[in-house]
């Protein structure tokens, strides 16, 4: 997949270009519907397959506070890159591009900056000043210049229509169990493993305190089950911490600590993800250390009975495809 930020590095031929509208946080089940219509599109028409997507999130700029997200950019990309898309197109979202009419968005951006044939949306998509365009709109504006436009309709679960808020929600409430369901793949956090202040060392559970990105959404503070994944492909289960650890700290800082099951090795220093499982129980603070380290002893037996019962490789996410991505 092809990564660029200017409409020019396209290719600018008269090959058949395919292309998906949004903001594809998570990259969720409902989105990989979307993408993959898309795709087939291009495959069926001989020609390109274009996810444009706007950065920063568009509400950075429109209210100056974008939503917890559920995937860095990074991550973004090599979700969609999975999908064997051709070109991915990170938009600069301003101000003026918010300003824009509905029939300017469509004619500058769509028509005349990617040369779209056929454009996919979701069934709630909006653009335009003061979200004026709709689905409606854009379809009846591209028919005008032969664009055909495709509405996708909600991705139903039983938890309710597919979307990045629902999987934020879910993971607020510390439900990962059912933000995996929609997401399609287990959830998960990335970051390098710093030193900490030794707090699990010292109750007989040495962690890998892991250093995440602070506009990542967080579970809710509990523990649990989770596979850590090294930058070298090793996956370690694991049983998690995330929170403030009441018992033995003072620190309203949240952290993300990982006590690797049957391990011993060094992990400071190194790329890692946590891909979370099952929750174990919300966090607590107990009476005494004691307390605390007979409690941790009971959550590591339920975390891995929790990892017996899981067909662990459906779990992760597709997402080892860095040597298909260049950015031009």
């Amino acid at each position: 997949m092809h990564i660029v930020d200017d409409f020019k590095k396209l290719p600018h031929d008269n090959k058949y270009k395919s292309v998906a509208l949004g903001n594809f946080d998570g990259v969720h089940a409902g989105h990989r519907e979307l993408i993959l219509a898309m795709h087939e599109a291009a495959k069926k028409n001989n020609g390109y397959s274009i996810v444009l997507s706007f950065v920063p999130h568009p509400l950075q700029i429109l209210t100056g506070k974008s939503p917890n997200m559920l995937t860095a950019q990074s991550e973004k990309e090599l979700l969609v890159a999975a999908l064997e898309v051709d070109y991915f197109v990170r938009y600069p979202f301003t101000c003026e591009i918010a300003d824009l009419s509905p029939e300017t968005f469509i004619k500058e951006i769509l028509i005349d900056g990617l040369g779209a044939n056929h454009v996919f949306v979701g069934f709630n998509f909006s653009f335009g000043k003061k979200a004026l365009g709709t689905p409606e709109v854009l379809q009846e504006i591209c028919s005008s210049y032969g664009c055909e436009v495709t509405i996708m309709p909600a991705v139903r679960s039983k938890h309710g229509i597919v979307s990045s808020s629902l999987i934020r929600k879910e993971l607020y409430e510390g439900d990962v169990l059912t933000a995996n369901y929609l997401l399609g793949y287990s959830y998960y956090m990335k970051g390098i493993v710093v030193g900490g202040k030794r707090l699990g060392r010292q109750l007989g559970y040495p962690t890998a305190n892991v250093a995440f990105r602070k506009e990542a959404q967080l579970p809710a503070y509990g523990v649990y089950a989770a596979i850590l994944e090294t930058e070298n492909g090793d996956f370690l289960q694991a049983i998690v911490n995330v929170g403030i650890r009441p018992t033995v700290d003072d620190d309203l800082k949240p952290s993300l600590e990982a006590y690797c099951f049957d391990f011993d090795g060094n992990l400071y220093d190194k790329w890692v993800t946590v891909h979370f499982v099952e929750r174990v129980r919300f966090e607590k603070k107990f009476a005494s250390k004691d307390d605390l380290v007979e409690q941790i002893q009971k959550d590591c037996l339920v975390a891995r009975d929790i990892m017996s019962r899981k067909d662990l490789p459906k779990l992760f996410s597709q997402i080892t495809c860095a040597n298909q991505i260049d950015v031009i």
